[in-house]
C-alpha cells in the first residue's frame, strides 16, 4: 500500500472552498423550495454532508479536495440551468438525467472522503483496493458530469472565480423568487412536479419501463407470481450475462399481481456498485437517505418503516462478487431479508446465490436461451416480417437463441440486410452484434463482463478451460475432461467455477456435456484463444479412439468407442482445423487425425468431413510421401459418397503410383490399390478390367489379403 502523499492545499484555498460549497447548498435549497425540481433536495443535503466531511480529511485531501472543487462547478451548472430555463418551461427530460447521475456520483464522493478520516493501519490496509476502485469511480462520474453540462475540466480552479460566480448566481435568483406572483413559481413548479410524479414520493428511483417485446419467458413470470403468493418471499433470478434477467424482473415488477401486492415498488440497478460503500451510497441515493458514514442501519430502518414494499436489487453480483467487501455486502441482503413486508427480488450473473438469504423454494432454474419460436417471434417484432425466411434462421442460429444477441441482432437488420450481416459475420464475428458500448447493447462488453468476475480471477485455470471449450462445440462430459490430460489443475473446481459464473452450462446429453453458448465460443475463440499445448493434448487423446473405432467398427467392443466419437464430431473437426493452420508445430499428426476422423464418418454412415479439403494446401510444405498416399487412398474410398473432394481422381491415382516407388509399405499399397480397385468398379460404372489390374498387381506380394481385395468385384 502506498503512503499517503503530504496535501499541498492551503487552509486558505480549503475555507474559501468551504464557503462557496456552503453558498451552493444555500442557493439548491431556495431552488428546490421553489420549484420542487428533482433530486435538488438529493444534491443540497449531500453537499452540506460533503463539507462537514472534508474538514475532517486525514488521508489523500488533496484528491478530495480536488473533487469538491469539481462538485462545486456542477453545482454551479445545474443552479444556472434552473434558473435560465424559460418560465414554466423547466428543466429537460435530458437534462434531469444528467442531474440524477451527478447526484449518484455526488453519493459516492461523499462516501470517499468520509473513508479518507483516520482509521487503524489494518482497516486501511484492508480497504485499500476498495477505495482506489471507489475514487477511480467518481472520477469517471465527474467526467461524465463535466461532458453533459459541456463544462472544461482543469486541475487547477481559480477558487475566487468559483465563489465570485456562485454569489452571483445566488443574487440573481433571490431577484427572481422576490419577482414572482403570490410567492410561489406555480408555472415553473407545475411542471417540474410533473416530472417528480413518475419518482416514488419519498425516493430517486425511477422504476424501469415494462418490456414492450417480451417471448418465451411466460414460464418463468408464473413461477415467480407463485413464489410471491407466499409470505416473506425472497427470489433470486440467475443466469449468464444476456439472458434476459433484467427484462423478466422488469415484467415482473409490472405485473398487475405484484403491482397490487405492494404499496410500493423500488428498483435499484447495482451495476455501477462494485463495493459495499458504493452500493449503500447507491441505495441512499435511491431511497433519498441522508448521507451518513454508516448507511446501512438508515437503509433497513427505512424499510422497516416502509409500507408494503418491492425491493428489486439488478445485477447484483457487481456488489457481491468483490471478496474484500462480500461478507458486508452479504451481512445488508440478510438484514433487507429479516423485513417481514418487504419482498425481494434479485438477479445475479451465475447460478451461485448469496448464502445468508433463505431463498424461497421452489427455486427458480438459472434461464436457458429462448426457444427457437420464441427467439423468432422477438425477431419478426422488432424487424419485421419482411426478410428472406432462410437468411432470418442463419442469423438466430450464429445467436444461440441467446436474448440479447437477437434483440442487437434483429435491430441491426433495421440498418443492414440480413444477407449483409450474414457476410459481416465472417469477418467481425461477435463485434458486429452491438448498438452502443454497454453492457446492454454490446454482445462482446456483456461477454467482457462476465469474464471480470472474481470467482474467474481466484482460479487462473478455469479461463483456460473457458479458452479450450471455446472450440469444443460438443463440449466435453466429466469422464472425458479427466481422462483426457489437458494440463490443467483441478480441472472438475474449473468446471464447478464455469456453472457458478454461468459462463458454461450443462447440456441435457447422457451423460451431461459441459458447453459454452455460441455467442461465447466465437468471442473467446477470437479474443482468449486456447493455449496450442491444451489443443494438442485433447487431439492426441482423440487419435487413438478414432483409430481404434475403425478397427473394430462392427465390433460389440466397439460400441462404446463409436458412441463416445459421435459426440466429439464437432471438437475433433475443430481441433483438425487448428491443428492444420500455417503456424501449428502439428500438422501432419492433423493430417492423420482428418483422414481418420473421415474413415470414421464414412464407414459409420455420417458422410465426410470438409476438413478434408484442407489438406492438398498443406501437404506440399510438409515432403511427406507415406502421409500423401494416406491421403489419395482415402480421398479415393470417399469419392463415391463425396466426389467433390476431388475433380481429377485419375491423376490422384497417376500421383500415388509414381510415389510408391520410394516408398516401402504393403500395407498401404495394399490399401491403396484396393481403394483404386473400388473406384474402377464401384464409381467408374463397374470398370472391372482396370479393378483387376490394381487387384492382381498386389494379390502376389501380400497373397493373405487375396480374399478381402477380390470383393470387389
Amino acid at each position: 500500500m502506498q503512503p499517503a502523499i503530504q496535501s499541498t492545499v492551503m487552509p486558505t484555498q480549503l475555507n474559501t472552498l468551504i464557503e462557496c460549497l456552503k453558498l451552493s447548498v444555500s442557493t439548491l435549497t431556495e431552488l428546490c423550495d421553489a420549484f420542487s425540481a428533482p433530486f435538488l433536495k438529493a444534491i443540497s443535503s449531500t453537499t452540506a454532508a460533503l463539507v462537514v466531511s472534508i474538514q475532517n480529511v486525514k488521508r489523500n485531501q488533496d484528491q478530495c479536495v480536488l473533487l469538491a472543487e469539481q462538485v462545486q462547478v456542477v453545482l454551479s451548472a445545474i443552479a444556472r440551468l434552473h434558473m435560465v430555463s424559460e418560465r414554466g418551461a423547466g428543466v429537460g427530460t435530458l437534462d434531469l438525467g444528467h442531474i440524477g447521475e451527478f447526484t449518484e456520483t455526488l453519493h459516492k464522493i461523499y462516501v470517499f472522503t468520509e473513508a479518507q478520516h483516520d482509521v487503524g493501519i489494518i482497516k486501511r490496509i484492508f480497504r485499500f483496493n476498495e477505495n482506489q476502485a471507489l475514487l477511480s469511480d467518481c472520477k469517471a462520474g465527474m467526467q461524465k458530469a463535466f461532458v453533459s453540462f459541456k463544462l472544461q475540466s482543469n486541475m487547477l480552479y481559480d477558487i475566487a472565480e468559483m465563489q465570485s460566480n456562485i454569489q452571483k448566481l445566488h443574487e440573481e435568483l433571490t431577484e427572481i423568487l422576490s419577482g414572482f406572483s403570490d410567492g410561489a413559481p406555480s408555472d415553473y413548479l407545475s411542471i417540474n412536479q410533473a416530472h417528480s410524479t413518475e419518482q416514488s414520493s419519498v425516493s430517486f428511483s425511477l422504476l424501469p419501463p415494462e418490456p414492450k417485446i417480451f417471448h418465451g419467458r411466460q414460464s418463468e413470470v408464473q413461477h415467480i407470481l407463485a413464489l410471491f403468493s407466499q409470505a416473506t418471499p425472497r427470489v433470486i433470478i440467475l443466469g449468464p450475462g444476456g439472458i434476459g434477467k433484467t427484462s423478466l424482473a422488469r415484467a415482473v415488477l409490472h405485473h398487475p399481481t405484484i403491482a397490487g401486492q405492494y404499496t410500493r415498488r423500488v428498483f435499484i440497478p447495482c451495476d455501477s456498485a462494485p463495493s459495499f460503500m458504493e452500493l449503500t451510497a447507491l441505495f441512499a441515493f435511491n431511497l433519498g437517505l441522508d448521507p451518513a458514514a454508516n448507511l446501512a442501519r438508515p437503509i433497513v430502518q427505512f424499510f422497516k418503516n416502509s409500507p408494503p414494499t418491492l425491493l428489486v436489487l439488478d445485477n447484483f453480483e457487481t456488489s457481491w462478487e468483490p471478496d474484500e467487501s462480500r461478507e458486508e455486502v452479504e451481512k445488508l441482503l440478510s438484514l433487507l431479508a429479516d423485513v417481514p413486508h418487504l419482498g425481494l427480488l434479485v438477479t445475479m450473473r451465475g447460478a451461485e446465490k448469496p448464502n445468508t438469504v433463505q431463498w424461497t423454494r421452489p427455486f427458480i432454474p438459472p434461464l436457458a436461451p429462448l426457444s427457437h419460436e420464441a427467439a423468432f417471434q422477438t425477431f419478426i417484432d422488432i424487424a419485421d416480417d419482411v426478410h428472406e425466411l432462410g437468411d432470418v434462421q442463419k442469423l438466430l442460429a450464429l445467436t444461440d437463441y441467446l436474448p440479447l444477441a437477437v434483440d442487437i441482432m434483429a435491430h441491426l437488420v433495421d440498418y443492414e440486410e440480413c444477407s449483409g450481416l450474414l457476410s459481416k459475420w465472417e469477418q467481425q464475428r461477435t463485434s458486429m452484434i452491438a448498438l452502443g458500448t454497454d453492457r446492454k447493447s454490446s454482445l462482446d462488453v456483456s461477454i467482457e463482463l462476465s469474464l471480470s468476475s472474481p470467482r474467474l480471477a481466484a482460479l487462473p485455470d478455469a479461463k483456460n478451460l473457458l479458452s479450450l471449450l471455446s472450440i469444443l462445440p460438443d463440449g466435453l462430459s466429466d469422464s472425458e475432461l479427466q481422462q483426457s490430460n489437458i494440463p490443467i489443475d483441478d480441472i472438475l473446481t474449473c468446471k464447478a467455477v464455469l456453472l457458478r459464473t454461468s459462463l458454461g452450462y450443462m447440456s441435457s446429453d447422457n451423460p451431461p456435456r459441459l458447453k459454452l453458448l455460441a455467442p461465447i465460443r466465437e468471442y473467446l475463440a477470437l479474443v482468449h484463444p486456447p493455449v496450442q499445448s491444451h489443443i494438442r493434448h485433447l487431439r492426441e487423446a482423440f487419435h487413438p479412439l478414432l483409430k481404434l473405432s475403425i478397427q473394430n467398427f462392427g465390433l460389440v467392443s466397439g460400441i462404446s468407442t463409436l458412441k463416445g466419437l459421435t459426440s466429439n464430431r464437432g471438437n475433433l473437426r475443430n481441433l483438425i482445423v487448428l491443428g492444420l493452420g500455417p503456424d501449428s508445430p502439428d500438422r501432419k499428426s492433423s493430417i492423420e487425425s482428418a483422414i481418420a476422423l473421415n474413415s470414421f464418418m464414412r464407414l459409420t454412415g455420417q458422410g465426410c468431413t470438409d476438413v478434408m479439403k484442407k489438406i492438398p494446401t498443406v501437404l506440399p510444405e510438409l515432403q511427406d510421401s507415406h502421409l500423401e498416399v494416406q491421403y489419395i487412398t482415402q480421398v479415393l474410398n470417399s469419392w463415391l459418397v463425396s466426389p467433390q473432394l476431388s475433380s481429377d481422381p485419375e491423376s490422384l491415382i497417376v500421383r500415388g503410383e509414381e510415389i510408391f516407388a520410394g516408398v516401402q509399405d504393403l500395407v498401404l499399397e495394399s490399401d491403396f490399390h484396393s481403394a483404386i480397385g473400388e473406384y474402377y468398379c464401384v464409381c467408374r460404372l463397374n470398370d472391372s478390367s482396370l479393378a483387376k489390374e490394381h487387384v492382381v498387381v498386389i494379390i502376389i506380394p501380400r497373397p493373405s489379403t487375396r480374399f478381402y481385395l477380390l470383393s470387389y468385384y
